[in-house]
């Protein structure tokens, strides 16, 4: 068997990304039935629907190509789809064919690296089971079948670092680093930023040991750039613009961060799950007591520790996905040992049993979520949500360009359409409404309450079809981030004014938790003609 080692962790990684496949699908879509969507995926969603939308009328090589050049944060999310599965492109959870993929390379990678260090093939089974067990992949809000993008990102970069661990003793995997570092940063481009702090200490240790580092280093980046270097160089200057004017989750207090990352960190995970990682790190502390060296040790804990030293010196608050880089890493700390004896011991079947039966425990309560899901009562959010979205569609018009001025909200309902109808009603975007400070401050700088608010006004006027604002200028209740002036007297503004313009016909009220919204109709839009341009239009540019 330990002939084949590395085909049965490949095999073995398959089989629990299936199960995983499997549960994560489950919850996610017991959850959805209930439940509304969530923010931040819902907008990567709703970037699939257009893509799904543009290719009616155009080929998928045009498409993808399009994709590869002009997408400046995730083409690897959207490629595979537009080429292999476009179908998936109009499912909540069609994400999933790229993600599940990236899941159980890591894994196969990651059992052979245990492999390699405990001699022991089945602890190698056991200790991804483990991994795969981990509470917040199967969460409804944050887990691996929600759209987050640095899910299968942060798995690519993990990926590349096991690959770079492989590399000292098999100089080949190096290819398998460069290939997965590409993958990584196409998966997400500020992934880029996690993978330099993650692998470029490892692989400067690598090339000092190296007898053809330079043949090495030039293999290496080679690959990486010709993949990867047109989309790093080409869409730099739009990305750091991007993060330094709307980055709304950096430059906090350094205890803010620091306190922030704790409490992330051990919301992502149970305390069973911890003690099956204490169990694993101490049993191989104990085994390994002889052979015991820390440079090996550090060269794994890195991993986890290199991506929280980077979010601390961006002073991240607010943001939890960001910690699945450092998730990881932290992880494979604890179930890869340093070495091994080759003898078995009473010390690792104990290793072995007890990380199984925490694996099996965890995976049987995942599995009961679902039951615990399908017997929920719809939420009064998702109701909502459902309501709007059926208010809105019943106005006839094949071309709605609309937004809600109450809270930082339109893409839910237009989803909840989009998968209940197959029809996708635009949002106005981000320059209408936005719940984030420095997202005004970004789209209209210098400006005050008042200018903004006349601006987004003529915008609207001009480019909307369906506006909805509260009936009254003060809410009975505002979204998470709807906590600054800005957000509030643009909503005010909007109510007051469309309600005494003649440009605008009232179509529907619906009552929420916002109080009663109202639906506004204008009778003189252009939306055969919108695109998302308040700073190229002169009448309303910022």
């Amino acid at each position: 068997m330990k002939r084949f080692a590395l085909l049965w962790c490949i095999i073995a990684a398959c089989l629990v990304t299936i199960i995983v496949g499997v549960l994560t699908y489950n919850i996610e879509t017991n959850y959805l039935a209930h439940n509304s969507y969530f923010y931040d995926s819902v907008y990567y969603q709703f970037y699939n629907a257009r893509l799904a939308e543009r290719l009616d009328s155009e080929s998928r090589w045009a498409v993808a190509w399009d994709e590869l050049v002009q997408n400046d944060r995730h083409p690897l999310r959207t490629v595979p789809l537009v080429l292999l599965y476009p179908t998936a492109l109009t499912q909540p959870l069609g994400h999933l064919f790229t993600l599940l993929p990236s899941f159980a390379i890591l894994l196969s990678l990651m059992a052979w690296l245990i492999y390699r260090r405990s001699h022991s093939l089945l602890y190698s089974v056991v200790g991804i089971c483990l991994f795969s067990s981990l509470p917040i992949f199967y969460d409804a809000t944050y887990g691996i079948a929600v759209y987050w993008l640095e899910w299968q990102a942060a798995a690519w970069v993990a990926s590349a670092s096991i690959c770079l661990l492989l590399a000292y003793q098999q100089r080949r995997w190096l290819i398998g680093f460069a290939l997965c570092a590409a993958a990584a940063v196409l998966s997400r481009y500020i992934a880029a930023m996690f993978l330099v702090v993650t692998c470029a200490p490892l692989f400067v240790l690598y090339l000092k040991q190296s007898q053809k580092r330079w043949q090495d280093l030039a293999w290496t980046f080679g690959i990486i750039l010709t993949l990867a270097g047109y989309f790093l160089i080409a869409h730099v200057q739009g990305n750091l613009h991007f993060y330094s004017t709307y980055g709304y989750a950096l430059n906090q207090s350094f205890v803010a961060s620091a306190n922030f990352i704790v409490t992330g960190l051990v919301g992502f995970v149970q305390r069973l799950f911890v003690v099956g990682c204490l169990l694993a790190i101490t049993i191989s502390a104990i085994i390994s007591r002889r052979q015991w060296r820390w440079s090996e040790f550090f060269q794994v804990a890195w991993l986890g520790i290199g991506p929280l030293v980077l979010l601390l010196a961006l002073r991240s608050v607010g943001a939890v996905h960001p910690l699945a880089y450092s998730l990881v890493g932290l992880v494979l700390t604890a179930l890869v040992p340093v070495s091994w004896p080759q003898s078995l011991s009473r010390l690792r079947f104990v290793s072995i049993t007890g990380i199984a039966v925490i694996a099996l425990v965890l995976t049987w309560q995942h599995w009961q979520t679902i039951g615990q899901l399908q017997a929920q009562a719809m939420t009064t959010q998702k109701q909502f949500d459902q309501t709007l979205a059926q208010a809105v569609a019943q106005i006839p018009d094949d071309t709605i360009v609309w937004n809600g001025f109450f809270d930082e909200y339109t893409w839910i309902p237009a989803m909840e359409n989009y998968y209940q109808t197959g029809k996708l009603y635009l949002p106005a975007g981000q320059p209408f409404f936005n719940a984030h400070l420095s997202a005004w401050q970004g789209d209209y700088p210098g400006l005050s309450d008042q200018q903004i608010s006349e601006r987004v006004y003529a915008g609207t006027n001009r480019w909307v079809d369906v506006a909805v604002v509260l009936a009254d200028a003060t809410p009975t209740h505002t979204g998470e981030w709807m906590n600054n002036t800005t957000s509030q007297a643009v909503s005010a503004y909007m109510t007051k004014q469309l309600a005494q313009d003649s440009n605008w016909e009232q179509v529907f009220t619906v009552e929420s938790f916002y109080g009663t919204l109202i639906g506004y109709r204008n009778l003189h839009s252009d939306p055969e003609n919108y695109t998302l341009t308040l700073h190229v239009d002169p009448a309303v540019r910022p």
